[in-house]
């Protein structure tokens, strides 16, 4: 009897170890991956319009914010999107990617802040902004970002 107790025990840690784990902050898009911690992480909406606003705290690669929001319906296309972004150290990339997969991007500076206005593709009812950073770690993104879909 202890003996099953003690498998089913670990079975269980086992399994929610896994599901810790996938639903941990790092990401993969083609082909690239990469990590932030997110905090201080809010979003209202209003319809099919929204802001959001956080903060990524060592970024690293490429990492997406999915935005989803319970008015965007099915056969919603796209998401007309507005994201501000200062950035601690290091240089970030922040772009959107449309329907044909091009890219609407923006380049920030350390210590500068920049804005990036442009459509998103939106699927399964959300959509997402991509950060980028080169072969460093960011140490602070702050993020405010406002959309509407159509």
């Amino acid at each position: 009897m202890k003996n099953k107790l003690w498998v089913v025990l670990t079975v269980a840690i086992i399994w929610i170890f896994i599901i810790a784990c996938e639903s941990s902050s790092s990401t993969s898009y083609n082909g690239k991956s990469g990590s932030a911690n997110e905090t201080n992480s809010s979003c209202e909406s209003s319809g099919k319009q929204g802001m959001c606003s956080g903060r990524l705290n060592n970024l690293s690669g490429t990492f997406y914010k999915e935005i989803s929001n319970t008015s965007i319906r099915a056969t919603d296309k796209q998401a007309n999107v507005t994201v501000n972004i200062t950035v601690g150290n290091g240089d970030v990339s922040v772009y959107l990617l449309d329907s044909r997969e091009n890219k609407t991007a923006v380049e920030v500076k350390a210590g500068k802040t920049g804005e990036l206005k442009g459509v998103a593709v939106v699927t399964s009812k959300k959509f997402k902004i991509f950060f980028e950073t080169g072969s460093e770690k960011i140490d602070q993104v702050d993020y405010s970002i406002k959309y509407s879909v159509e």
